[in-house]
């Protein structure tokens, strides 16, 4: 069912699910999959401890602020071109961590994948909302994102498989790459076979800035939103360097593993409830899962630790977005949903670029647990949001 009362036939909306669903586990599985071992790559490559972070803050960054213009860029290029240019771009980020021996060249790669990848998850989440039947935008979002991080599994352990066998320094990590190069170059040739949309040149409304950052519910979700990204950044920048200081970066995909594994279930799962339960409800509990994952983040220091706390972390960062783009779904029509999913969703890769940014900063003791009061306060944020009297989007 699309918005305005015109329903795909059952059959079709499923194929063009699924074969979304395919694009987006091949995507993760290659390029999307190298994102833990950026750092580690980078830092090995030049022995500057910030180089990884930062060009990975560079793409979501870029990310964030290029969101914000996918609404304008829709009409001229059509959401089909705009998913298959942002699945090329996720190939192409890994053919320059392949060829690129210029540092600049690299970061300059990666404002180039973060303004592909706006387009690539823009266009893809307005096809699954639009593709949602009976209004489901929970199951059709959990769907997505277990496609995402089902893929993420596969690419994490595949590629950690292929370092292993590699040897020391930049050519520990060819295989891995070249790995992720076919997985993403397969990921791009998918997206031949998806039909056009039936708003394919869709026109939005100008998006509603004032009136949004005046909302205490969009307020609120922006908080949210910004702080569970914080468990994926420091899953890329924290966690993995200390895996790899203390047990080798072979290793990173294996401890890493819970956070993905617990992504890909919890996904599903909360997309479903909360279309029977609400959204707030599931939110609060991902939140306080979140919370449990950081304060034991911050207390351990062994392996068995890192693994518990990042499965609750990815717990939380499994829950929050899937229920925010349904949220989205439940908030908008189809004219003002582009805008307001790249507003919300801006606010999320910025959440994920503070860490990388701040790597150092959030060693500090005192940090972590700061991170998990402020996730306990999303949940009872949350909690008190009036039910079933969201504004509209415009």
């Amino acid at each position: 069912m699309i918005d305005g009362g015109v329903r795909l036939p059952e059959s079709s909306a499923r194929k063009q699910q699924l074969l979304i669903a395919a694009v987006f586990f091949c995507t993760f599985a290659g390029a999307g999959a190298v994102q833990p071992y950026v750092v580690p790559l980078l830092e090995c490559e030049g022995g500057d401890v910030g180089r990884g972070s930062l060009v990975l803050a560079a793409v979501y960054l870029t990310f964030a602020l290029a969101r914000q213009f996918v609404a304008l860029v829709v009409p001229r290029l059509g959401m089909s071109r705009g998913v298959r240019i942002g699945s090329i771009g996720y190939a192409l980020f890994v053919l320059a961590l392949l060829a690129c021996r210029s540092f600049g060249l690299l970061l300059a790669a990666s404002v180039v994948w973060g303004l592909t990848a706006s387009l690539f998850w823009g266009c893809t989440s307005m096809r699954v909302l639009e593709l949602a039947q009976d209004r489901r935008y929970g199951k059709a979002a959990g769907r997505l994102y277990f496609a995402t991080r089902a893929g993420m599994i596969v690419g994490v352990l595949a590629q950690g498989w292929l370092h292993r066998s590699g040897v020391a320094g930049r050519a520990a990590y060819l295989h891995l790459l070249l790995w992720a190069v076919t997985a993403s170059t397969l990921a791009a040739a998918l997206t031949l076979g998806l039909p056009p949309a039936q708003d394919e040149r869709l026109v939005s409304t100008p998006p509603q800035y004032r009136r949004w950052l005046t909302d205490r519910r969009m307020l609120t979700v922006v908080f949210c939103l910004t702080m569970s990204a914080l468990a994926y950044g420091l899953c890329l920048r924290q966690l993995n360097t200390q895996i790899e200081a203390h047990i080798g970066a072979s290793n990173i995909g294996l401890v890493l593993m819970p956070f993905y594994v617990m992504q890909a279930l919890v996904s599903m799962l909360s997309g479903s409830l909360s279309d029977r339960f609400g959204r707030e409800p599931v939110w609060c509990v991902g939140f306080l899962l979140g919370a449990a994952g950081t304060f034991l983040g911050a207390a351990g220091g062994h392996w068995v630790a890192f693994m518990v706390s990042a499965g609750l972390l990815g717990c939380m960062f499994g829950t929050i977005p899937t229920v925010a783009l349904a949220w989205i779904g439940d908030l908008t029509t189809k004219e003002n949903r582009l805008p307001l999913h790249g507003f919300l969703f801006g606010w999320r890769d910025i959440g994920v670029a503070i860490p990388l940014l701040a790597g150092a900063w959030f060693q500090n003791a005192v940090v972590l647990p700061a991170i998990g009061v402020a996730t306990l306060c999303c949940a009872l944020l949350i909690w008190f949001i009036p039910r079933g009297s969201a504004p509209r989007a415009a």
